[in-house]
């Protein structure tokens, strides 16, 4: 499979598509900065980092940055031709790293294709630090995500179509079953930004430390 393919809304020539696709990179980016900006020297992994387009921005960013990967797809490989990040085909719930081992998680629109929930958190939860931030980007698969899917893929499924992943839940479970197994929600941000048209949620999040 091309790079692209992995993808494909970052290179789609529906404008709107792909101003949404990468202002999602962008709001992940913001609800991390403080702690992106505090000490140079982060451990910071991509989860499901696909063809690697936001750990390229993440390295343009912040230059010190220690940037990671991790995807199951094979063709990842590829991407350390343009990346300093260290790259590893691994699951997301194995993805192979030490435990307490990242400041910050970025998982972008990853943990709606995994119909069981509890091992790639259980994972996440693993291999982040005590005191590190975990940033998500979820599809709200609400009526007008739907809508929108119908229009560009033809059909209203969340698990059948062509070109797509399955989708087992939205944001506002996953969101909840986070909540459910010691995270805290920190700060969150609905794109386009406009009531009840939501598409897509991007929420940080903070480990709770165990009692």
């Amino acid at each position: 499979m091309p790079l692209k393919k992995i993808v494909p809304e970052y290179y789609s020539k529906n404008t709107l598509v792909k101003n949404l696709f990468f202002k999602r990179l962008e709001c992940a980016v913001q609800l991390a900065f403080i702690k992106l900006k505090s000490d140079g020297n982060l451990k910071v992994v991509d989860l499901g980092c696909g063809d690697g387009t936001f750990l390229k921005l993440l390295e343009k960013k912040f230059p010190s940055l220690k940037t990671f990967g991790a995807d199951i797809l094979p063709e990842v490989v590829e991407i350390k031709k343009f990346l300093r990040a260290e790259i590893k085909i691994a699951d997301l719930r194995n993805s192979g790293f030490p435990d307490n081992f990242f400041d910050i998680v970025f998982c972008l629109d990853t943990l709606e294709h995994f119909e069981n929930l509890e091992l790639p958190v259980r994972e996440i939860k693993r291999v982040l630090k005590n005191d590190g931030l975990l940033v998500l980007s979820m599809p709200t698969e609400n009526f007008f995500y739907k809508l929108g899917r119908l229009f560009l893929k033809g059909t209203i499924s969340s698990t059948k179509g062509p070109c797509s992943s399955p989708h087992f839940h939205g944001a506002e479970k996953i969101e909840k079953f986070l909540c459910y197994n010691n995270f805290e929600t920190v700060k969150k941000i609905s794109l386009p930004g406009m009531p009840f048209l939501t598409l897509f949620n991007i929420v940080s999040f903070k480990k709770k430390l165990s009692e």
